[in-house]
């Protein structure tokens, strides 16, 4: 057994089992995507200062309601058109959304409306909530828009989510394309901003089309750009946006959704424009370094041809808390005349796991040190599948009292099921360094995690 000296802390949150932090080896198992179940179409862009390019953006919520921020595009406008407009829906489930009653801004001679900003920046306004502690009151929702042609990409803000205002008169991010949704959120356990934007690999706009991340201690002041590294390399695909964010209940991860180009294809002759889309997953716990196990699309196209035409699976940025579920909001059938938003929802924390057939397989993670009372997995099973767990010393040799025959064999379908040992929990071993090894038979395990402090 080659041997990992690092002894990681174990306790205290959810460690999500989408990368190699805690699995060191894996026997006859493999990791495994969870696609996500399409639900409900919760807004059909059908106003007319929408159209069939607008698309969703963020989404997040706050005091009780789910803030929808998407673009505007009406029919015959362009990238630089003055009619772009952000706008905003609400809703109290995530599920059900209305159009905000903004009134502010007339669109010609509408003036009962739900846009939030008009004009080239609402080409890709994306707002979010600002949970800095030290941030100001009136500056709590934040937002990043702008383009190359505008100069690169500017610093928003505003009290309530509705009335506007740039923070400098000159764009805060400059390197860079900007030509996509640009993202960005306050990370508190980093106790930064982070943005992400748009570039192409070999500059100007050739190349793939690629993601790189500034940070910022203030939102106006931001650090050179990083590109993003993919298993220490670069991309070698067009990720045209990103949709990241921290994974709600375990922010220490961050999640990115990119729509994944392919420039080069056409499927739909009758379709105005080349390429196909779908969506990836990718993960970060340091922001700039890139997981993906999988290996394969995180929605793919359907049997609707109409998701085999350009530009579809754009997730908006932001994971909704909906019950025990994730909801994500996906922009669906871009440059149709039915182009919508569409909610994906996806049991808590199980974006991925480590699965393993009817044969049996196993996960040994690297050395661990718990330091809260108990264990607790996220798994699911077949009716004759099951999941059973054991500690060993670094070695991997078993810990008496804690081998598979004392845990038994667990089956079902729970996001949360503590690990015993018969009477005893993982509370027996805090503060020394163990490995788990799980045994799975036709099951699955998502994540795993603590009882407490």
């Amino acid at each position: 057994m080659e041997k990992n000296t690092r002894a990681v802390p174990f306790g205290g949150r959810t460690e999500m089992f989408v990368d190699d932090y805690l699995a060191e080896r894996l026997e006859n198992a493999r990791f495994e995507i969870n696609r996500p179940e399409r639900k409900e179409e919760v807004l059909r862009f059908e106003k007319k200062w929408e159209g069939r390019g607008s698309l969703a953006c963020s989404v997040f919520r706050h005091e009780g309601q789910v803030y929808l921020y998407y673009r505007g595009y009406p029919d015959g406008a362009d990238d630089a058109s003055e009619m772009q407009t952000a706008c905003l829906a609400l809703s109290g489930d995530g599920k059900k959304f209305r159009r905000a009653a903004v009134d502010r801004i007339p669109y010609g001679a509408i003036r009962r409306n739900n846009i939030v900003w008009m004009g080239p920046e609402a080409h890709n306004f994306l707002p979010f909530y600002d949970d800095n502690p030290a941030c100001p009151q009136d500056e709590r929702f934040k937002a990043v828009a702008g383009t190359l042609a505008l100069g690169g990409l500017f610093a928003f803000c505003s009290a309530d989510g509705v009335r506007w205002r740039k923070m400098s008169e000159k764009p805060v991010i400059t390197r860079g394309a900007f030509d996509s949704l640009n993202t960005a959120f306050y990370d508190a356990r980093a106790g930064l901003y982070r943005c992400y934007s748009r570039y192409w690999l070999q500059g100007g706009f050739s190349g793939l089309r690629a993601i790189q991340s500034c940070v910022s201690e203030n939102f106006l002041d931001w650090s050179d750009p990083a590109p993003n590294r993919y298993g220490g390399g670069d991309n070698t695909e067009h990720y045209y946006t990103n949709a990241a964010a921290p994974v709600p209940g375990a922010e220490h991860v961050l999640a990115m959704f990119p729509m994944r180009f392919v420039p080069d294809r056409k499927k739909v002759e009758s379709h105005p424009s080349k390429g196909v889309s779908d969506a990836v997953f990718l993960t970060s716990r340091d922001g700039v370094n890139w997981s993906d196990p999988f290996k394969t699309a995180w929605i793919p196209p359907s049997l609707d041809e109409r998701t085999w035409t350009q530009r579809n699976f754009i997730t908006a940025s932001g994971i909704v808390e909906t019950g025990n579920s994730f909801s994500l909001y996906v922009e669906e059938r871009y440059m149709w005349d039915d182009c919508a938003v569409v909610r994906y929802e996806v049991p808590a924390f199980r974006f991925g796991c480590v699965s393993a057939d009817a044969r049996g397989g196993f996960l040994l993670t690297g050395p661990l040190v718990p330091e809260a009372a108990g264990l607790t997995v996220n798994y699911a099973t077949s009716a004759a599948g099951a999941l059973s767990a054991a500690a060993t010393n670094p070695e991997g040799e078993p810990l008496d009292g804690f081998g598979f025959e004392d845990c038994g064999e667990l089956y079902g379908n729970e996001i949360e099921k503590e690990i015993r040992w018969g009477g005893k929990s993982l509370d027996a071993l805090r503060g020394r360094v163990i490995r788990l090894r799980f045994m799975l038979r036709d099951a699955r395990l998502y994540a795993a995690g603590s009882t407490g402090g």
